[in-house]
C-alpha cells in the first residue's frame, strides 16, 4: 500500500527527468516489455530554464523499480508487502534530500494514458491511507505512465535511436538485437489529494465503495498532465 504522508506540495506543471533517472526508467521497462513494471519516483522542487526564463519545476532525480512486484501484462501486483513497506520506510527516511513524490508503471503494448483502473487503484490507496489516520498529504501525487510497444521490422533501413518531445510527453525509439525496436512514450499526471473530499463524505456516513465512485468521478475532471523535459532550453 502507498503511504501519502509527509510530502511537500507538488504544484508545478513542469517536470524535468534527469539523465540517470531516465536511463533507469527506460532500462526497467525494456527489461520485461511484455509485463508491467512499477516503482517509485524521487525528486525535489527546483527551478529550470524553459524558453530562456527560470520557472518552478519538479526535478526527478531517481527512479526506483520495485523488484518484488509480480509483473503481469495487464497490471502489477504487490507480491511481497513486507518488502514494499521496507522500501518505503527506507526511501522516506534515507533518500539523500530527495522526496518520494510519486510512482511509475508501464503499459505494455498500449498507450500512455492514465486508465480508470490506474486511477481507481491510486484513489483506493489514498482512501486506505486516510483510514489509517495519516495526516493531510501534500497537495498532489505524481503518476508516471510509460507506454512500451514492440515493433518488428522485416527490413529496417536504419537502426537509429532517437527521442523527441511530443506535446507534453517524451518519445523514445530504442533498438535492440536484430530487427526489433521499442517505441517508448512517457507521460506524467498530477493527481490532487482527495483527503478533503474523503473527510466530507465520511461525515455524511457514506460507504467506502460510494466514496470511491464519487472520488473517481471528481478525479476525472481534476487531473493535470505535466509537461516533460529532459534538458533545459
Amino acid at each position: 500500500m502507498r503511504s501519502f504522508s509527509g510530502y511537500d506540495r507538488l504544484v508545478e506543471k513542469i517536470i524535468f527527468i534527469e539523465r540517470d533517472c531516465l536511463i533507469t526508467l527506460l532500462a526497467t521497462v525494456i527489461e520485461t516489455p511484455q509485463n508491467e513494471s512499477f516503482g517509485f519516483l524521487l525528486g525535489r522542487s527546483s527551478r529550470r530554464k524553459v524558453k530562456r526564463s527560470l520557472k518552478p519545476a519538479i526535478v526527478l532525480d531517481m527512479g526506483y523499480p520495485l523488484f518484488t512486484a509480480e509483473r503481469r501484462p495487464s497490471h502489477v501486483a504487490l507480491g511481497n508487502i513486507a518488502a514494499w513497506n521496507r522500501v518505503q520506510d527506507f526511501l522516506h527516511g534515507f533518500s539523500f534530500g530527495l522526496t518520494v513524490i510519486g510512482e511509475f508503471h508501464s503499459h505494455p503494448s498500449a498507450g500512455p494514458d492514465l486508465s480508470d483502473f490506474d486511477l481507481k487503484n491510486i484513489l483506493l490507496s489514498m482512501l486506505e491511507a486516510y483510514d489509517r489516520g495519516e495526516r493531510l498529504p501534500r497537495r498532489s501525487w505524481l503518476e508516471m505512465v510509460i507506454a512500451v510497444n514492440k515493433i518488428d521490422i522485416q527490413f529496417p533501413k536504419r537502426r537509429e535511436w532517437y527521442w523527441a518531445e511530443r506535446g507534453k510527453r517524451l518519445f523514445f525509439r530504442v533498438w535492440v538485437k536484430g530487427k526489433v525496436r521499442y517505441d517508448v512514450t512517457i507521460a506524467c499526471y498530477i493527481i490532487p489529494s482527495f483527503f478533503p473530499l474523503f473527510r466530507r463524505l465520511k461525515e455524511e456516513e457514506i460507504s467506502n465503495n460510494r466514496i470511491l465512485k464519487k472520488s473517481l468521478k471528481a478525479a476525472q475532471h481534476s487531473i493535470v498532465e505535466a509537461k516533460l523535459y529532459t534538458r533545459e532550453r
